[in-house]
């Protein structure tokens, strides 16, 4: 309940125009570090193999790190609930031109097709038959949605049908390099 509760104050927060950022320049691979070395435990309890493929970005966006590590957060976190045991999460990051994409590509049954057009609605959850302990409140991508937006970027989601998910965070690059490389 506190988490909801927390969520929806964010999300308030955001509707309002009062969600402040720290902006700084933000080194994208630390960030999916961070995240990942926190949700590998996750991951581990679920027998879900976690990687990323990040070591080779140096590149950095202006943003507040701790909002895009909540975002990227919820998207391992549900890319790893929604594989089954020996399944894989990846997280990939790719620069091209000017933007940062970084992915969560997961192995599990994918989204339906149908319910694509909802997924980043507040309380949607797509498998009605899972509880809130399971499935968690249906605010969580509306959160990555917001923070992304708040960073100038844009979060989108395929998933080709029996193949998993694949959400990509796209955002504004940095104009200066991260760790003088």
């Amino acid at each position: 309940l506190a988490r909801m509760i927390e969520d929806l104050r964010l999300l308030s927060l955001a509707d309002t125009g009062r969600l402040s950022l720290r902006e700084e320049p933000v080194n994208v691979a630390e960030v999916v570090d961070a995240v990942v070395a926190r949700l590998t435990p996750l991951a581990q309890r679920h027998v879900v193999t976690l990687e990323a493929d990040v070591k080779h970005l140096k590149l950095a966006v202006l943003g507040d790190a701790d909002r895009l590590q909540q975002a990227l957060g919820n998207l391992i976190d549900n890319a790893i609930r929604h594989t089954p045991q020996g399944g894989r999460v990846r997280v990939t990051a790719v620069h091209e031109a000017n933007t940062i994409h970084v992915s969560v590509a997961d192995t599990g049954s994918g989204i339906p097709a149908s319910d694509l057009p909802y997924i980043f609605e507040r309380f949607w959850r797509g498998d009605k038959s899972r509880s809130r302990h399971s499935g968690g409140s249906g605010l969580g991508l509306a959160i990555v949605q917001q923070i992304v937006t708040l960073h100038g970027g844009t979060v989108r989601v395929a998933s080709p049908p029996g193949a998993g998910a694949i959400f990509t965070i796209s955002l504004p690059m940095q104009k200066t390099v991260v760790g003088g490389q």
